[in-house]
């Protein structure tokens, strides 16, 4: 699998998720905030998405929700990092799923088209990047309560189904 993956949203926006991983994350993420100011960007860390696919569902929901005004917190990127760390604190979210040092990050860029390609040929020469982990995250799963009886319910092809709903549940209970 290639170390990015492409998607349009309902709108026609482009996103582009980058696997990757660098020492200063959060110093990178701050610069092409600043550099790309017309993309919504965010670090999600590996350790909170099941796959590929998971992290894809979870940011739909985010751009449907901030079109909707019913988004979990002001910004996109933070009512993805709260829906993904099933939070319903921002604190407790980026604790839960923002980016850390070393450890391999999804990095979510949502835009136009041109904006998003712009900015993956710069993350090239700026951070280690990855090919995609094949294999789903099985301790996702268990952070989100997700036993094998649920799995069987739904069947393994929409597990991420059942994480992005499990994600919402989780903050929805919360508030």
């Amino acid at each position: 699998m290639a170390a990015n993956f492409s998607f349009e949203l309902h709108d026609g926006s482009k996103c582009t998720v980058i696997y990757g991983r660098t020492t200063k994350p959060r110093d990178l993420l701050e610069f092409l905030r600043s550099k790309f100011p017309n993309l919504s960007i965010q670090i999600v860390t590996d350790e909170t998405v099941y796959n590929i696919e998971h992290l894809r569902w979870t940011i739909r929901q985010s751009w449907f929700a901030k079109d909707r005004g019913v988004m979990l917190a002001k910004r996109v990127e933070l009512d993805l990092l709260m829906r993904i760390a099933g939070a319903s604190q921002i604190s407790e979210a980026i604790k839960i799923a923002g980016a850390k040092e070393n450890i391999p990050f999804y990095m979510a860029c949502i835009g136009a088209q041109s904006e998003v390609r712009e900015l993956a040929e710069f993350l090239r020469e700026k951070c280690e990047l990855m090919e995609f982990r094949k294999a789903g995250n099985k301790e996702v799963l268990q952070r989100l309560g997700i036993n094998e009886r649920e799995i069987d319910l739904v069947g393994k092809e929409k597990i991420v189904l059942l994480l992005a709903e499990k994600g919402l549940l989780a903050v929805a209970e919360k508030i």
